[in-house]
């Protein structure tokens, strides 16, 4: 029996629940549905500190479009339960968006909305119907559905500040162009609306690892649609009405703007496709590019821990006829003093192709059942007698499933590599190498810098600062390394920190944490040209993202990897 909250499943999202067996988990949410928005709770609280919001409306041909509109905190709040109000006046409007056209002159009202927080990686809908629209006044909604949603698959950012240079300037079509594809290609972050069965407007939020989501061709585009609160509200939608839409926003770096509207049906049974059964495909009707046109830029942190691993940071399958690799574990040695960290060296017949910094995925055969992980690969690999070695260094987690039995198993044994994939590298993205580097990591998030600096090797004309940070020496890889390298090549400079505030401190070691003054001191060279390279756990890369832009470093020349695990 449904809870009397005022909502009511429609055929379509109960005919999915059945088809999943989610009907009781969805009957259970169903009661956090509610006619309102929860003021009391201190929802409007939430919706004051906001700087976008993300829209759901109809043209007068009745083609869908998702939109944003921002602006600074309080532009947007609930003056009373039953009312969403934007104010206007205050807005930011994307040129050339059709969202006031559609408030002006189409002749639906409804409006679907979500309020989304990537710092705090909380999101909050609140669908109705539009009662009060004027350009310089307020965009005034009567609220007929508001719920919260789980923080799953939101990327957490930070707010940098507003953009210094906004563009006006939209490129649009029936097919996409070349670089609307890209922008797709690249996102990790979109929004989608649909319609419901009653014809009320919706939209919902999706996120995963950069490349979950690919532009097929100019006409199609597919993702696969992993596990939510199993209500099936966007799906349901989609079984009744195929208008659809979608939002791709370039927080960090151009600010560029992609809208399609189209049609999507839900295809179930791809066995093909990890994390999930079900693929959504969206074929485009039409598209609008807008360039340069977020007001905000956001830095990226950390992606969210629900991520669907398999696709982990634009994990890309190489060529077909290369991956899956059989390899041979052919020498295990410590990498640190304390033995927490394992090097694997393996011996495969085909080279794999890499640039460094960037990691491999292991299809593991654990007796539990195959588990796929990536670990960096800490050097190129090199040819020996006609076979090609790698190496990756494998930390030992507490109740680490996989690292746990990789530190466990025999040399001579047979593996299965199923990719290369990552984009943390200067050798990937630029048309050169920066003349400037900054090598930031903690703990295990060494790996793919060591891996970086190796690949530097020989670039006399590049200046180099490696920082990285350890609770206990012992626990580090690379010192000795990473020490004589810095004696042979003046333009590199390493400092090493220990964050245990009562361990003895080797030669040349640095007690605390790697923070802006540190960073300041070492860094004796033109800031605005340099590229910085930061991995490790999320609050530690926001850290020192934060102070690097404080020090003069653009953030869109700033790139993270998370190894929080």
């Amino acid at each position: 029996m449904q809870v009397a909250t005022g909502y009511v499943f429609h055929s379509g999202e109960l005919a999915l629940q059945k088809r999943d067996g989610t009907a009781e988990t969805a009957s259970r949410f169903n009661s956090y549905i509610k006619t309102e928005i929860d003021v009391v709770l201190g929802r409007n609280d939430f919706l004051h500190e906001l700087r976008t919001v993300y829209l759901s409306t109809s043209d007068e041909n009745g083609n869908l479009w998702v939109s944003e509109i921002s602006g600074e905190p309080g532009f947007l709040h609930a003056q009373d339960p039953k009312t969403m109000t934007v104010k206007m006046s205050k807005a930011m409007v994307v040129p050339g968006d059709p969202v006031v056209e559609n408030f002006q002159r189409s002749k639906d009202p409804r409006v679907g909305m979500i309020s989304l927080s990537f710092e705090k990686t909380r999101r909050y809908r609140t669908n109705g119907t539009l009662s009060a629209f004027s350009r310089d006044g307020d965009l005034v909604v009567s609220v007929e559905e508001a719920f919260g949603n789980c923080p799953k698959y939101i990327q957490h950012r930070k707010f940098v500040g507003r953009r210094a240079k906004m563009g006006t300037e939209t490129l649009s079509g029936k097919q996409l162009s070349p670089e609307a594809m890209a922008q797709i290609r690249n996102c990790n972050t979109f929004f989608l609306g649909t319609i419901n069965k009653n014809g009320n407007s919706d939209v919902s939020h999706r996120g995963g690892y950069g490349g979950f989501i690919q532009a097929k061709s100019p006409r199609e585009i597919e993702w696969p649609e992993y596990g939510g609160n199993g209500m099936f509200m966007s799906l349901g939608n989609l079984m009744n009405d195929r208008r659809a839409s979608l939002l791709f926003v370039d927080h960090e770096k151009s600010g560029d703007i992609l809208q399609v509207t189209g049609e999507a049906e839900c295809e179930w049974g791809r066995t093909d496709v990890e994390g999930t059964g079900r693929v959504i495909k969206f074929k485009v009707k039409e598209y609008k590019l807008h360039l340069c046109a977020s007001p905000y830029e956001w830095m990226f942190v950390e992606y969210s821990k629900y991520n669907v691993a398999h696709d982990r940071g634009k994990l890309m399958k190489a060529k077909s006829e290369l991956f899956p690799l059989s390899v041979k574990l052919a020498q295990v040695d410590s990498a640190n003093k304390s033995g927490s960290v394992r090097k694997m060296t393996f011996w495969g017949s085909t080279n794999i192709p890499f640039k460094p910094g960037q990691y491999i995925s292991f299809n593991l055969k654990h007796p539990t059942g195959t588990l796929n992980r990536t670990w960096t690969l800490t050097r190129p690999p090199r040819n020996e007698g006609g076979d090609f070695q790698f190496e990756i260094c494998v930390k030992r987690l507490e109740n680490g499933t996989a690292s746990t039995w990789m530190h466990d198993i025999d040399v001579l044994t047979y593996h299965e590599v199923s990719a290369i994939g990552g984009d943390l590298s200067p050798f990937i993205g630029l048309d050169e190498l920066p003349k400037e580097i900054l090598l930031v990591s903690a703990g295990i998030g060494i790996t793919p810098a060591i891996s970086i600096l190796r690949g530097l090797e020989g670039q006399k004309d590049i200046t180099v600062r490696f920082f990285h940070s350890e609770r206990h020496e012992e626990d580090r890889c690379f010192a000795d390394e990473l020490l004589n390298a810095a004696e042979r090549n003046e333009n590199l400079r390493v400092i090493l920190t220990v964050t245990d505030p009562e361990e003895p401190l080797e030669d040349g070691r640095i007690r605390g944490r790697i923070n802006k003054g540190l960073l300041d001191r070492n860094m004796n060279f033109e800031r605005s040209d340099c590229h910085a390279y930061l991995c490790g756990p999320g609050e530690f890369m926001s850290d020192v993202s934060c102070s690097l832009i404080e020090l003069g470093i653009p953030s869109a020349q700033i790139h993270t990897e998370d190894f929080s695990f």
